[in-house]
């Protein structure tokens, strides 16, 4: 069984003190790796210590619940990097107070009945859609007017965030794929790959087939050969076999063929 070790090992001194630290994971490609230290204390200091104490602990994990493990940290990170969500109203009054004295750069995005107001240079800057509106004498340009009647002004809102702040609220399965649709109509990169690896850390048996067709409507390939190859795991065999699948495969007979020749190619290996 392959196995993955969990390597602590610390040196202290005799009050106790740690003076050298090293944590790291050793699996049988870098099991003759050396191993290498973050001085915390200065050398002399360290070299004059007349007892030193190294401890080492081990931790060893079959390979499969390792990368459970690894799953759910970069879940957790995922989770780390979202802001805590503000309604529409607030994010709009953080946007008027940005672009107090700058009217030149206003653009007005209508959604569904709710108005953003924006800066036209965030907007050509994250999307290269937006940018191209400005260009020529479009109705966008002259206006200073954007209309959007096909995306949620909850969506809109999470585009807006991102552009401005950096981050998103934190994502649920479905904010995640209305806002990496969205994200691809208006060409906001950065934002759709967000979306796109949140989706691929948190495929299950539920939604792997709705993501699948997802990534393929969206030209994803990457999402795309991620949701096959969670298809293909020896847990989720029983999606195959379900009549939710049959019914996949007479609906989307193209995919059904990536499928199967994603199996045979695999197979013959």
């Amino acid at each position: 069984m392959n196995s993955v070790i969990k390597v602590s090992i610390t040196v202290t001194d005799t009050l106790n003190q740690i003076q050298l630290s090293k944590e790291f994971m050793m699996t049988k490609d870098n099991i003759s790796s050396p191993i290498n230290f973050d001085r915390k204390v200065s050398s002399e200091k360290f070299i004059n210590e007349a007892s030193l104490e190294v401890r080492c602990t081990m931790t060893v994990t079959d390979f499969e619940s390792f990368q459970t493990c690894q799953k759910k940290e970069i879940i957790r990170k995922f989770e780390s990097n979202y802001v805590p969500s503000i309604t529409t109203a607030e994010l709009k009054d953080h946007l008027e107070v940005i672009l107090d004295g700058d009217e030149d750069n206003r653009v007005t995005i209508f959604v569904q009945g709710d108005v953003f107001q924006v800066h036209r240079t965030m907007l050509c800057s994250n999307s290269s859609v937006f940018a191209a509106m400005f260009e020529h004498d479009t109705s966008e340009k002259i206006n200073n007017r954007i209309d959007i009647d096909d995306i949620s002004v909850e969506t809109v809102g999470e585009i807006l965030s991102f552009m401005y702040f950096g981050s998103t609220s934190k994502l649920s399965l479905q904010k995640a794929i209305d806002v990496y649709t969205a994200a691809d109509k208006y060409a906001i990169l950065r934002l759709k790959k967000k979306c796109s690896d949140f989706l691929i850390s948190n495929l299950s048996k539920e939604s792997v087939l709705d993501i699948l067709i997802l990534a393929d409507r969206h030209g994803d390939e990457e999402l795309k050969e991620s949701t096959i190859k969670f298809l293909m795991n020896k847990k989720a065999a029983d999606i195959i076999e379900s009549d939710e699948f049959l019914l996949f495969i007479e609906s989307e007979s193209e995919l059904a063929r990536c499928i199967i020749l994603h199996t045979l190619k695999n197979t013959s290996k």
